[in-house]
C-alpha cells in the first residue's frame, strides 16, 4: 500500500470536512435548505448544483445584478426561483417560493414595458434580475406568488416626491 503525502491527507480532510457541513446543514434544515442559496465561488464547489425544482415552468435567458452583472439562465419552477451563470457553475441563487416576500417590477409606458424587476425575500436581501421577456417571466412567477405581493416599484419622480416631502417634514418639525 502507498503511502499518502501530507498535502493529500490535508485535502481529503478538507473534502470530508465540507461535506460534513453540507450533509449537518441538510439534516438541520429536515433534507433541503429552505433559505436562499447564493453561492458566489467563495466556497468550494463540491460538484454539480442541485435544482430545487422537480418541474420547470419557464426557463430564459437572463441577467442578475448583484455586484457586477452575470448572464445566465432563469429557471422559474414549483419549488424556487433559481438563476444559474452560463460561465461559472459554482455562481447561482436559488430563492424558495416560501423566502419570497415580494417581487417588485420597474414598469414603463404604461405597462408596455418592463425592464428588469426584483425579488425581495424575507431575511436575505434583494436580487435583481433582467430577462430577455419580463412579462413572461413574471406570468411565470405569478403562478407561485400572490397577486398582492407582485408590486409596481416607484418611478424616479415618485422617489424624488417622496424625498422632498420627507425633507419638508422633517424641517417643518424642527421649527
Amino acid at each position: 500500500m502507498a503511502k499518502k503525502s501530507k498535502a493529500h491527507k490535508q485535502a481529503a480532510a478538507a473534502a470530508n470536512s465540507a461535506a460534513a457541513e453540507v450533509s449537518a446543514e441538510k439534516d438541520a434544515t429536515g433534507g433541503a435548505s429552505s433559505g436562499v442559496t447564493r453561492n458566489k465561488g467563495r466556497r468550494r464547489h463540491l460538484g454539480p448544483v442541485q435544482s430545487q425544482n422537480s418541474e420547470v415552468d419557464f426557463t430564459v435567458r437572463a441577467s442578475s445584478f448583484q455586484g457586477l452583472t452575470s448572464y445566465g439562465d432563469v429557471m422559474v419552477g414549483n419549488r424556487a426561483f433559481e438563476f444559474y451563470n452560463e460561465r461559472d457553475v459554482a455562481d447561482y441563487i436559488q430563492i424558495p417560493w416560501d423566502e419570497v416576500d415580494h417581487v417588485a417590477a420597474s414598469v414603463m409606458f404604461g405597462g408596455k414595458w418592463i425592464p428588469r424587476f426584483a425579488i425581495m425575500t424575507k431575511q436575505n436581501g434583494n436580487f435583481a434580475f433582467s430577462t430577455r421577456d419580463n412579462k413572461a417571466t413574471l406570468r411565470a412567477i405569478r403562478k407561485h406568488v400572490p397577486a398582492d405581493r407582485l408590486v409596481r416599484s416607484l418611478s424616479f419622480l415618485d422617489v424624488v416626491r417622496a424625498g422632498v416631502h420627507g425633507i419638508v417634514r422633517r424641517v417643518t418639525r424642527r421649527g
